[in-house]
């Protein structure tokens, strides 16, 4: 497809003259609207926006973020460097939204987007390569959260980015199907999910990690003239899209391969760095260090909460630990009976 971007500037140029616009987010805004609009359904303005404000201008790791020490410590402040940007996002963000809904397409959806991820790094726990929690509860719980928040709205939801840096695979398949089954649980809960796109097709150029991590459905061979090389996951999601059901022995099986690997000591790349203190930062290793598969069970409805790991606290979960076994041991004996019911779940 041509597109002659020349012409349209110049049309969009002459527009926003006689509109008394003459902002460049206002002239960026009807390029490429007007350039692509008729091959879009869905228009997402930001992509974690939070996350490129603290990265970039808080924290300096991104590319275009420089900030000095006071910027640094000033910038949650009401008056800092993050709520000032993110203030101008939101302007761009309105803009945008204003242009598509009233001028060309008053139909189309929206997204403002936001990720959740955490910077304390907890052994016990499961991470992907690029260091980010495997955690499918908190996708249910997120999804509740926001229908709740923004019930007033009446909007459905979209889930554009779910996926997990896992380049042996072992992870992304169970992954997978779990947070899968946490969003049908919304759903089951009154949620309206629209869609559900799974990051990502193949793997891809992290903007601070390069091409370490591997999120993709597909690996990519780049020292063989960028071969394709289809997963076991592709295929597993494969299956999923086209029947539309989750089968439980798929969700037996890929666990099963996980705990495997874990019980036999096997390790994977981590490309996050990790101070003395267990803090991860936002740049990637080109050269990753070794971790061990963890053996906790996350499975969605499975995970169990630590709780608080201050001195206090973990003594007062040593002490009461005999009380809590014959609750925990009831709570299984219903977990057991309803992982035998027939899993064939409806997406």
């Amino acid at each position: 497809m041509f597109t002659d971007f020349e012409g349209i500037k110049e049309t969009v140029s002459n527009e926003v003259a006689v509109d008394g616009l003459s902002s460049a987010v206002d002239l960026r805004i009807w390029l490429v609207v007007d350039s692509v609009a008729d091959i879009v359904d869905y228009w997402i303005t930001f992509n974690e926006p939070h996350v490129f404000c603290m990265l970039t201008y808080c924290a300096g790791a991104w590319p275009g973020g420089n900030p000095d020490m006071l910027e640094v410590a000033t910038s949650a402040l009401p008056t800092g460097v993050f709520n000032q940007t993110m203030n101008w996002i939101a302007i761009a963000h309105s803009k945008a939204y204003d242009y598509i809904h009233e001028k060309r397409f008053p139909t189309t959806p929206y997204a403002f987007l936001f990720s959740i991820q955490g910077l304390k790094l907890v052994e016990t726990d499961e991470y992907s390569e690029s260091g980010r929690g495997v955690y499918p509860d908190g996708l249910f719980r997120v999804l509740l959260q926001f229908d709740e928040r923004y019930k007033h709205l009446d909007l459905p939801f979209v889930i554009t980015e779910n996926g997990v840096s896992d380049g042996t695979d072992l992870i992304r398949q169970p992954y997978l199907l779990e947070h899968l089954l946490a969003t049908y649980a919304a759903m089951i809960m009154g949620v309206r999910v629209l869609g559900y796109l799974f990051w990502t097709i193949s793997d891809n150029w992290e903007w601070a990690d390069g091409y370490g991590p591997k999120f993709g459905l597909v690996a990519v061979d780049r020292a063989n003239n960028l071969a394709r090389i289809l997963r076991p996951s592709y295929y597993l999601f494969s299956k999923v899209v086209e029947s539309g059901k989750i089968m439980r022995e798929d969700r037996e099986k890929v666990w099963g391969e996980l705990q495997t690997a874990a019980k036999d000591g096997k390790r994977r790349p981590f490309y996050r760095s990790v101070n003395k203190y267990g803090l991860m930062y936002a740049g990637g290793l080109d050269d990753p260090t070794w971790r061990p598969y963890i053996k906790r069970d996350w499975r969605f409805g499975h995970y169990e909460m630590e709780g608080l790991q201050d001195p206090l606290s973990r003594v007062a979960r040593y002490l009461l630990h005999p009380f809590s076994l014959k609750k925990k041991s009831e709570i299984q004996r219903e977990s057991d009976q309803l992982t035998l019911e027939p899993l064939i779940t409806n997406i």
